[in-house]
């Protein structure tokens, strides 16, 4: 990373002549928690190492075994988490499975999407818990669900009872996973995201810096991160994650971003800085809470911080946290905004350096906001806590004038009846052509982990959803057509997370032909479905195929889930070598909107 023997002198205060005279200060101490009161370069870039050593080694199983298999999926599962390196990670596995965190927001921000992902689950007994854990991975983006274990011995309740049939709860999940199997989970994956513009920076010496100095009287950067999320989900809005490697290759653009959220970010190489403002030059917004940059990309603290002129502030110590309540009341992007907040954590040394402040904390100022090229930055100089009620109100409150008045729009809007947020609750809108894909969930309240309590779902939540224009909406969870509407009202099951398409034409029933009509035992038959949709529609729409037998029953080999582009597609289905003779019939059903079409097939003796 260095490049020169000079640069890591440089950076560590030594005076190595070569890189073959660089060793560890201890070999009692591998990791090098001595330097972290010594040298802070010195010990963040071990800690680096060991990020990138296990990926190193891991790499030597992917590629050994893609030499054996070229179709090889290989990875780890059930480890990792926030202060890890993502992009290490998610660029040598091909598929990654850790337990659930905030980490799975990132995993699907940076993963391409060949790469399999999921969480584990399994540790509940209620089909409410159960169902919960696996919409949230629906939610997530992510393609596949992970149950531990297939039996009921052991700590689990298991997928399976001793008697190999399901237990109540899990015959609950499967139920409620069945839209998900016939054919929305393959719409999801063949579809994009569309966030509300909201990137939030993820760096890893960021997420280890607060280990340094008194970087431990501040709110810890995965706690800081997650308040942001939680506020941004409960007010109807969705963000992005750009890690440094996106960062690098120019993913930050304000063709796809209008703000950028900078968490707890104390550690920003000059690469990075200079990345960030040319976000800001180009018409971006840049919001920071506390400390950006005050350590470059290896932690060695810089003076004055790499951002310090992009926000226009000066620093007149190492900083200090404090406890105060805040008061803004001032003009940002042409709008006023006042605001009080009962208390937030502030660094009690920062003052304007041309920036304007717009509130104050005690004797502190805060809020500052500095024009940046055709964009602005803005640092808030505290981090929003939690607490009561009426403390969670204002933060949230603040999150979405500060975010509104950057730019952010979902490309729906969703809420409370009235406008209001909806706590605990995440909502995420998919594109293809011109239809919306959109789930809303709200989540359970009990532990992932072997819950003691909370694992039986509340009353339904109402929820408000508003369209940018009049389509065709169709509730997946009521099985109907809503109508051309702008605005719908609608509740919210606890775990069960609810599902809606949004076009600009109301679907048609499904025209099914098979050939041959008179297959033989054995022999493949072919089903075409055909939907009548406008001459130019791009977007996919999801038919779950199901061939019935002669005898009424609706084999597995016979259920197939086939997506129409421009509303056309085909199956091939095998028939049984040793059926009853007669007359089937092939069914189509539309996920959205339940229309079907059939057509029958006869199958005859083999001569």
């Amino acid at each position: 990373q260095y490049g020169t023997i000079e640069a890591l002198n440089a950076s560590w205060g030594t005076t190595y002549a070569s890189f073959d005279q660089v060793d560890l200060l201890d070999h009692a101490d591998n990791m090098e928690a001595a330097a972290r009161t010594s040298c802070f370069p010195r010990w963040y870039d071990r800690q680096a190492f060991a990020r990138w050593n296990l990926m190193h080694f891991v790499r030597r199983f992917v590629e050994g075994y893609r030499e054996l298999d070229p179709e090889a999926l290989t990875g780890f599962e059930g480890t990792g988490g926030f202060g890890d390196d993502y992009d290490a990670i998610l660029a040598t596995n091909t598929f990654y499975g850790p337990y659930p965190s905030i980490g799975d927001d990132l995993v699907r921000s940076i993963a391409p999407r060949s790469t399999v992902r999921s969480n584990w689950m399994g540790y509940s007994k209620t089909g409410d818990a159960l169902s919960d854990a696996a919409w949230r991975m629906v939610i997530k983006g992510m393609d596949s669900i992970w149950f531990w274990m297939w039996s009921g011995i052991g700590d689990w309740r298991g997928y399976l009872r001793p008697t190999l049939d399901l237990w109540p709860a899990t015959a609950d999940l499967a139920e409620e996973m069945r839209p998900v199997r016939q054919g929305l989970g393959d719409l999801l994956i063949r579809s994009k995201v569309e966030h509300s513009g909201i990137a939030i920076y993820y760096s890893v010496p960021s997420t280890l810096s607060a280990q340094l100095e008194n970087g431990s009287d501040f709110v810890s950067p995965q706690t800081d991160h997650e308040r942001w999320l939680q506020f941004i989900y409960e007010l109807g809005l969705d963000a992005r994650y750009v890690s440094t490697a996106m960062l690098r290759s120019g993913a930050l653009t304000t063709g796809e971003f209008r703000v950028l959220l900078l968490p707890m970010t104390q550690a920003l190489s000059a690469d990075e800085a200079a990345a960030i403002r040319k976000f800001a030059d180009a018409g971006g917004t840049v919001i920071a809470d506390v400390r950006p940059g005050i350590y470059d990309g290896h932690c060695k603290p810089a003076e004055p911080g790499v951002l310090d002129d992009l926000f226009g502030i000066r620093r007149t110590g190492r900083g200090k946290a404090a406890d105060q309540p805040v008061s803004i009341d001032g003009t940002m992007a042409g709008q006023r905004v006042k605001l009080d907040l009962p208390k937030a954590r502030i660094d009690t040394e920062v003052e304007a350096a041309g920036a304007q402040a717009l509130g104050r904390a005690g004797e502190a100022p805060v809020a500052f906001v500095h024009r940046a090229g055709a964009g602005a930055a803005a640092l808030l100089n505290f981090q929003l806590l939690a607490g009561d009620a009426e403390q969670v109100k204002a933060s949230r409150e603040l999150a979405r004038l500060v975010l509104s008045l950057s730019g952010a729009r979902s490309p729906i809007t969703v809420s409370a009846p009235g406008g209001g947020p909806l706590p605990n609750s995440e909502s995420r809108v998919w594109r293809d052509g011109d239809a919306l894909v959109f789930g809303l969930w709200r989540r359970m309240e009990n532990e992932w982990f072997g819950p003691k309590s909370g694992t039986t779902a509340g009353p339904p939540v109402p929820a408000s959803v508003t369209l940018p224009e009049p389509m065709h909406v169709y509730d997946l969870r009521a099985g109907k057509h809503l109508g051309n509407v702008k605005q719908f009202e609608t509740t919210l099951r606890w775990g069960r997370a609810s599902f809606f398409m949004a076009l600009p034409y109301e679907i048609a029933a499904p025209s099914v032909t098979v050939s041959p009509r008179m297959p033989v035992p054995g022999e493949p038959a072919t089903a075409e479905i055909e939907l009548a949709v406008p001459p130019r529609a791009s977007e996919k729409l999801a038919v779950f195929v199901q061939a019935v037998a002669p005898d009424g029953s609706t084999p597995f080999w016979g259920q197939k889930v086939v997506l129409l582009d421009g509303g056309r597609g085909q199956v091939q289905f095998p028939t049984p070598y040793n059926p009853v003779v007669g007359r089937g019939k092939v069914k189509a059903t539309e996920l959205f909107s339940g229309k079907s079409g059939e057509a029958s097939w006869t199958l005859r003796e083999a001569m």
